[in-house]
């Protein structure tokens, strides 16, 4: 890709700046939505091929309304959009889970579960590795929806090392 005045490195686009394109994203101020409700609203069952399913369609999604598409695309590249990416993760995702799943490891389940969403958008979208870059929303469906249903579904392993001083789910002991 050439860089010049007026590229952005990000998206991957010319005629929007960086700063352009952060100050959008960033400073883009919307209504907090609980971004695990309206998924469960069909219940707990194929729970994860949704979940998959709408990261997919929102991440690979131009429209400027889509904030979190660009917001991804920023934060491989940028501390401040990976922070914003993180603080969206731990206090609206984790929350959002464990207010509805009533789960006791929330915050770990809901962090194993980005390690797989942020894995596929990076390798899907910006290192385009194939075959996963060009496989139809439905293929990656498919074979992730399951892995995060066990996520949310099956006990975790009980002996996870752990940081001194900190159980499993990033609490305090």
């Amino acid at each position: 890709m050439r860089e010049g005045p007026g590229t952005d490195i990000a998206n991957g686009r010319r005629g929007r700046s960086k700063q352009g394109l952060y100050d959008a994203v960033l400073n883009r101020h919307e209504p907090v939505r609980d971004p695990v409700a309206e998924l469960l609203s069909e219940g707990l069952e194929h729970f994860g091929e949704r979940l998959v399913r709408r990261f997919l369609e929102v991440n690979a999604s131009d429209e400027p309304g889509h904030r979190a598409a660009a917001l991804m695309r920023l934060a491989v590249v940028d501390h401040e959009p990976a922070a914003r990416l993180r603080d969206f993760i731990e206090n609206e995702f984790a929350p959002s889970l464990a207010r509805h799943l009533d789960l006791p490891d929330a915050r770990l389940r809901a962090g194993l579960i980005s390690v797989q969403l942020v894995g596929v958008a990076v390798t899907r979208h910006h290192l385009r590795v194939e075959p996963l870059a060009s496989a139809s929303v439905e293929t990656i469906v498919t074979l992730v929806g399951p892995i995060i249903q066990r996520l949310l579904t099956e006990p975790l392993p009980e002996d996870m090392d752990q940081a001194p001083g900190e159980n499993v789910t990033g609490t305090s002991a």
